[in-house]
């Protein structure tokens, strides 16, 4: 399957000329290029995906990042499930958003380190969102427990020898 999703991008991109194309595919991939070259919705999001990558990998990274932690903060702060679920229903989204992206780079045949990463804290953050919803009781346990052990070892606040 991979060699054809290569051979799909590379005539996609114009990598190959035609007659090449068309000879070294069998039926059946030239009808899987033919679906694909001819949807355009699929080549024009392609398009706009690798065209504004920075950006696109600017936002979605923090952003994803920022609704996993504040979903893991309503849960530890005992908010309420409407609440908990609005923001991992928006980590999730995000996190598939990602997936969906670095899917992009993978069909053209980018693999680097980078695609790598994006792929594991997606899933990562897919995964918390999934688990913050679901099993809440356990990660709230979980999440109150490692507060008390944060707040036991915080440095607290001591008035200065000098303030009165």
């Amino acid at each position: 399957m991979i060699p054809i999703i290569k051979r799909v991008s590379a005539r996609l991109w114009g990598m190959v000329n035609t007659r090449q194309f068309i000879t070294d595919c069998n039926i059946k991939d030239f009808a899987i290029v033919t679906w694909i070259v001819t949807w355009h919705p699929l080549a024009s999001l392609l398009h706009i995906s690798h065209t504004y990558c920075g950006q696109i990998c600017a936002l979605l990274v923090p952003m994803n990042m920022a609704a996993t932690i504040a979903s893991m903060m309503l849960v530890g702060t005992e908010a309420s499930m409407q609440r908990i679920r609005a923001v991992a229903v928006l980590g999730i989204s995000l996190a598939v958003m990602m997936v969906m992206h670095v899917l992009s780079w993978l069909l053209v045949g980018v693999v680097m380190l980078p695609t790598y990463v994006l792929l594991c804290l997606a899933g990562a953050c897919f995964s918390i969102n999934i688990m913050l919803i679901y099993e809440q009781p356990i990660l709230r346990r979980l999440l109150v427990k490692a507060m008390q052990v944060i707040t036991r070892y915080w440095p607290r606040h001591r008035a200065h020898p000098s303030e009165g």
